[in-house]
């Protein structure tokens, strides 16, 4: 739901620019690449086919985890210090990796179930990912280069295609954010059918791979059901309609002084901004170190394999990046501070992200880098949801009088965001096979519906640019409804402050403990606790769908396992950022209630040897 974020960074970055380029001969074919077990004596069993593939798969997983460290490195430095990002170099390596024959080994092995069958499928959907998306480079970068070099004509001037949306945002006059759209909608189109072209080939590609379509495809990788979700999709509309109608009325009258039936699309960006007292209350200095308040608060301060990169740096990017290059043991997240409510939360937000990544015990990592990123969303999800608590924005130090105002906001932000998701999964699913002349009027009405604001027929042209993201709404939807239960059950089991109650991070460990073998935002059943998620937004749900009884959260306590007793750790108030703003973990998960020795050393104390981020 945050768009800035980049969660599982490297991997977007990979797939948009291609990163191990278009599909080459192979140099050499996986088979002859594995490495089989000593020739046997003469008396012993011959190896089965199933233990020749079990080998193979085995190395094939080590290639391909070399090849996520390198990527990850790659970015990692990118991200921090403006290095060329070098991505080309680790292509060339892995050309033979992802390959058909590839491919064809890992799907074999699942046939003779030569191995985990999660672990299996993450492998093959991780090839499958990876070679479609390297059959498709020129395609993605046509499509990017045109949406980077498209312009808007502006009063005489020529702006970027991609700012259009902070120009409504900034811009006062609804006549001119009017003319604004309807001048960005001829660029809207071109990328439209640049879309469609690419859309087209990627049919030739999935044919010869044995595959359905990418709508089927993509709903498989990510163990989504599509009946499901559209379900779900449509429920959060309707039990969020009452709450949205409301919100866009407060808004309007805050920002724009209009009445909600002369709304547009266009006025979105300025309906939903921030109202700057709030936006005030969470100044750039203290963002960081508000963001690791919290993790003092949840016991979770200084754990060994964690670093925050929160220093300011003119060759630092200013877009959010974690990486695990080695797994759960070396886990890092890149932010720079901005300063604002959103800023606030996408901080808190990145820190769940990598604190699912961190505590991952399933061992393998298949579970730990592969898989559904919706295993690790859900803790993002779950964070974020705390800018809307009163009680935790006053732990913040957010004044006393602005802390509900903020956490108003930000429920304002999150049901807006939910409600376009659940927009997008309608309108992708309602308009899949159909054709543009049937495709853009429903998906004009759908969007209408989800916005709470009418669009007008010419808007149909952005239904591929809106739905292109239907597979990160989908998965970013089931998160939230994961998030609004577990988040749900940790208020009745400990309180409005639970983020606070050691027992609480005893069970968050045992819902990240899997990773992707079992993910959990599919453990949580989404269409029984979306009413949960509507209610944490100010939605007013019917009683007999509230869940008020004893009963409710049954299947959120099976995810937490046992809860050991735990002594509470430090106090918020000794955790703060050091003045290098590089903060390197020096104690293990295990030492849980362990007195804290030192706080995590300063930049100049911290040794990156050979990528390992703990001293």
């Amino acid at each position: 739901m945050l768009r800035r974020t980049m969660r599982r960074a490297w991997l977007a970055v990979v797939l948009a620019l291609g990163v191990f380029g278009c599909p080459r001969r192979p140099e050499t074919l996986v088979p002859e690449t594995v490495p089989l077990a000593a020739a046997p004596d003469a008396g012993s069993a011959q190896p089965t086919e199933a233990d020749l593939a079990r080998d193979k798969v085995s190395a094939i997983g080590a290639r391909v985890a070399e090849a996520l460290k390198e990527t990850a490195e790659a970015l990692w430095a990118h991200w921090t210090t403006g290095a060329p990002l070098e991505l080309a170099k680790v292509q060339a390596k892995y050309d033979a990796l992802y390959s058909p024959e590839t491919l064809a080994v890992v799907r074999r092995a699942r046939e003779l179930e030569a191995d985990e069958p999660q672990a299996l499928a993450n492998l093959e959907h991780h090839v499958l990912g990876e070679l479609i998306a390297r059959s498709l480079a020129e395609a993605n970068a046509a499509v990017a280069n045109l949406e980077a070099s498209l312009t808007v004509s502006v009063e005489g001037k020529e702006v970027a295609f991609r700012e259009v949306g902070h120009l409504l945002a900034s811009e006062k006059s609804a006549v001119k954010r009017r003319t604004l759209w309807a001048a960005a909608l001829k660029s809207a189109e071109l990328l439209d059918a640049q879309l469609a072209s690419r859309n087209e080939k990627a049919k030739g590609v999935l044919e010869p791979l044995a595959l359905p379509s990418m709508l089927e495809l993509a709903t498989e990788t990510r163990g989504l059901d599509l009946d499901v979700i559209a379900y779900a999709a449509d429920e959060v509309l309707q039990l969020t309609d009452a709450a949205w109608a409301e919100a866009l009325k407060r808004q309007s009258e805050l920002e724009l002084k209009l009445p909600v039936e002369a709304l547009r699309r266009e006025d979105l960006p300025r309906l939903m901004r921030v109202p700057a007292e709030v936006d005030q209350a969470f100044p750039k200095a203290q963002v960081a170190s508000r963001g690791v308040a919290l993790l003092g608060d949840l016991g979770l301060y200084g754990e060994r394999g964690l670093t925050l990169e929160l220093a300011e740096s003119a060759k630092k990017s200013p877009l959010p990046l974690t990486v695990e290059p080695n797994g759960p043991s070396d886990v890092r997240v890149s932010f720079l501070p901005q300063g604002g409510l959103r800023d606030q939360a996408l901080l808190v937000s990145e820190l769940g992200h990598a604190l699912a990544l961190r505590h991952v015990t399933a061992g393998r990592f298949e579970y730990e880098r592969l898989g559904t990123p919706g295993a690790f969303d859900v803790t993002a999800e779950l964070l974020a949801g705390l800018m809307s608590n009163e009680a935790f924005l006053l732990e913040l130090g957010v004044p006393p009088a602005l802390a509900p105002k903020a956490a108003q906001a930000w429920r304002a932000q999150r049901l807006y965001a939910l409600r376009r998701e659940a927009g997008t999964v309608l309108a992708r699913l309602e308009t899949h096979g159909l054709s543009d002349a049937e495709a853009r009027p429903r998906y004009v009405e759908l969007m209408s519906r989800a916005l709470g604001v009418k669009l007008s027929p010419a808007d149909g042209v952005r239904h591929r640019l809106d739905t292109a993201d239907f597979l990160r709404s989908a998965s970013a939807l089931r998160a939230q409804v994961a998030a609004a239960a577990i988040a749900g059950r940790l208020a009745h089991r400990f309180g409005a402050t639970w983020w606070k109650a050691p027992e609480a991070r005893a069970a968050l460990m045992g819902v990240w403990a899997e990773g992707t073998r079992n993910p959990v935002d599919a453990r949580v059943p989404t269409l029984t606790y979306v009413p949960a998620l509507a209610m944490a937004l100010g939605a007013v749900v019917p009683k007999e769908e509230s869940f008020a009884s004893p009963d409710f959260g049954a299947e959120v306590d099976a995810l937490f396992g046992p809860l050991p007793l735990v002594k509470p750790w430090p106090k918020a108030e000794r955790v703060a950022v050091p003045d290098a703003g590089v903060m390197t973990g020096d104690r293990e998960p295990a030492d849980a209630g362990a007195p804290l020795a030192k706080p995590w050393p300063r930049a100049e104390q911290v040794l990156l040897d050979g990528g390992a981020s703990s001293p």
